[in-house]
């Protein structure tokens, strides 16, 4: 450094120094490269996080703008319930709490169907051993809801999942149960409105048998990945009632990949609906109201007046 300001003084005519200044000189420029570099170490590090985090402020703006209020995700290891950890005593006994509001919800949900005649029948992707199935056709029976309940699966786990599109966690072959061990879950000899259709959703959905499910009120998605949710998606954009419900059984709050992902890329697509975020538990299972625009909606709870 010293060198280097002897020859800026040459080359420059400057009048000499002396050694004790040139001393300092070399000092104070020193100290302003190690700032210069500490503050370039500080920009890469906000860039760094920015890249990070930055789909915090899109999921929030696109929350915001679709249902009017401003949801701040959260992390698969974080619960938004409390801060008990997650397989503790006291997380389970929130768990149990937050499973009662969800099944009052889901029968206010059902007979708000029920009350205001939306059309329809009742549809879950996704039906694992069919404990939701049975839940809804418990529940449909306690507030005198006679619809069919459709159950699409592959009876075969989950597909591959997208290493861009969806979160590490799933693994093909998840969650898989034979149709004959669904079948007697759901006791379906003595249930005849509950059908199950086998086959991958890119077969079933476009099968003869789906063709005949016109409309759907109420429409439960357990794809857990981002390419079955898109492919349920599409079958219901021109099946949702107005007024019919949605759930995701697996948001993940993260506008990258799965469930999320796939239902931010189909909103653009289905400018006649619109949407109204009800409820999200610890579980991710987030809830929607489904509107077709400018139609009338009406308060959960209460009968609309169509006329």
């Amino acid at each position: 450094m010293n060198k280097l300001i002897i020859k800026i003084f040459e080359r420059f005519n400057l009048t000499p120094i002396s050694r004790e200044q040139i001393n300092k000189m070399a000092a104070h420029l020193a100290k302003k490269e190690e700032d210069l570099v500490e503050l370039q170490n500080l920009v890469t590090q906000i860039q760094t996080a920015n890249q990070k985090f930055s789909w915090i402020g899109e999921y929030l703006e696109w929350t915001e703008k679709l249902f009017g209020i401003g949801m701040f995700p959260v992390d698969k290891n974080t619960k938004l319930i409390a801060s008990f950890t997650p397989g503790s005593s006291y997380f389970k006994l929130a768990s149990k709490g937050i499973g009662v509001a969800e099944l009052a919800v889901i029968t206010d949900l059902l007979s708000d169907i029920q009350k205001n005649n939306v059309p329809g029948e009742v549809v879950e992707f996704g039906v694992f051993k069919g404990e939701w199935i049975n839940r809804l056709y418990n529940i449909m029976g306690s507030v005198g809801l006679h619809r069919e309940i459709w159950g699409f699966d592959s009876f075969k786990g989950l597909s591959k999942p997208s290493e861009k599109n969806d979160d590490p966690f799933w693994q093909e072959g998840m969650f898989c149960a034979g149709l004959d061990e669904v079948k007697r879950n759901v006791q379906i000899e003595n249930r005849p409105n509950i059908r199950l259709v086998p086959d991958w959703f890119a077969e079933s959905l476009k099968g003869m048998e789906a063709r005949l499910l016109e409309k759907v009120s109420f429409a439960r998605i357990d794809c857990d990945i981002y390419e079955p949710t898109v492919e349920c998606l599409q079958f219901l954009e021109s099946r949702l009632s107005h007024g019919s419900v949605l759930v995701f059984d697996d948001w993940s709050h993260d506008l990258r990949i799965g469930e999320t992902k796939a239902f931010a890329e189909w909103v653009p697509t289905v400018p006649h609906l619109e949407f109204e975020f009800l409820f999200f538990s610890h579980w991710d299972h987030f809830q929607i109201r489904v509107w077709h625009v400018g139609k009338p909606r009406w308060p959960l709870g209460t009968i609309s007046d169509r006329s």
